[in-house]
């Protein structure tokens, strides 16, 4: 897991939440996956892959969270992987995931035929395939859980990257024969069936839609404040995560809260906008007194400049000397002779 969406990642594998996730996307909010059911599993995929002149190749990935569906028996391996900016090669990384999934679920299961006693009445083909005709897989089902503050712009299928032209008659016949790949998208910010979800994934879709607008956002967290007054650790630095508050946001965390204090987060979301503004402030003045020294500067450069043309114009020399001695352009020398005569004229 990447630090940057650590926060999110360790949010979203919570088991009920989890659960909720799939159940709202995969069955329309039916609760069919229990919390209890889920088992985490590693998300590295390890695969050895032998060319036919016997040099092995190391394919490794990792993928953010992996769980497998239990009940008597396996029944689906459930992947999702968090999302905070738009990947335009989605279909085809998520294709090679999946398929690595696949890949190693055979490899085990393979080796749990070489273990058995029987594996004597293993076919040719069978040995050949390294997978025998009753064998079965587990499904193996990916949401992009993307939370991002843009539309999701990038293809959602393998289709949509291929480079064939609209325009081009056979189209759709070599589509018929290219296997698609689609993707399982969930944009955070933009949830059409919110109540297809029970856990506060549903707050947290429902806050994403006031995102960058100060006033709606403060608006919902006080409306649902029995909530956002007593969230825990995790979710804070979750939700700071989520609608991208930056650094600031770490910073005005509540030092109890590692002891598993609760943190109110209507005051937290107050000090961060006060934060910002006093560090606005700041910065502002900051820029001013830049900004003023820049100023005074350039005026006594002006000034020095005046003075030395003033004595050399006593002396009786011409502009052009004067350009000289002072290494300037005779535009700017008459510029200052006149800013003298108007000087005079005041």
């Amino acid at each position: 897991m990447g630090k940057s969406d650590l926060a999110s990642k360790r949010w979203l594998q919570d088991r009920h939440r989890y659960a909720d996730l799939f159940n709202g996307v995969v069955f329309g909010g039916r609760q069919i996956i229990r919390p209890e059911e889920l088992e985490s599993i590693s998300g590295e995929a390890d695969v050895i892959l032998t060319d036919k002149d016997g040099k092995e190749k190391k394919i490794q990935r990792y993928r953010d969270i992996v769980m497998k569906w239990k009940r008597e028996i396996n029944l689906a391996v459930f992947a999702c992987e968090s999302q905070q900016m738009v990947h335009y090669a989605m279909p085809v990384r998520i294709m090679l995931y999946d398929g690595l999934s696949y890949i190693e679920q055979m490899n085990q299961i393979w080796k749990n035929h070489e273990k058995a006693e029987s594996n004597k009445n293993i076919e040719r083909e069978e040995w050949l395939s390294r997978f025998c005709k009753e064998d079965r897989l587990l499904p193996v089902i990916s949401i992009i859980f993307y939370y991002g503050s843009g539309a999701w712009n990038a293809a959602v299928s393998l289709h949509d990257m291929l480079k064939l032209p609209e325009e081009m008659e056979e189209r759709k016949l070599l589509e018929e024969y290219i296997p698609n790949y689609w993707i399982n998208l969930l944009d955070a910010g933009n949830v059409e069936h919110i109540e297809r979800f029970q856990t506060d994934l549903q707050v947290l879709f429902k806050m994403l839609k006031y995102r960058g607008e100060k006033e709606k956002l403060t608006h919902f967290v006080t409306e649902h404040s029995e909530y956002f007054r007593n969230i825990d650790r995790e979710t804070f630095l979750a939700f700071g995560e989520f609608l991208q508050a930056g650094k600031l946001w770490n910073k005005i965390v509540p030092q109890d809260s590692q002891d598993g204090g609760k943190i109110d987060m209507c005051k937290a979301l107050q000090d961060l906008y006060d934060e910002g503004i006093e560090r606005g402030i700041e910065r502002g003045i900051e820029q001013g007194i830049e900004q003023g020294i820049e100023q005074g500067i350039e005026q006594g450069i002006k000034q020095k400049i005046c003075e030395q043309v003033k004595k050399k114009l006593a002396r009786g020399k011409t502009v052009a000397v004067i350009a000289d001695e002072l290494e300037e352009s005779e535009e700017k020398i008459q510029e200052v002779i006149k800013r003298i005569k108007e000087e005079k004229q005041e």
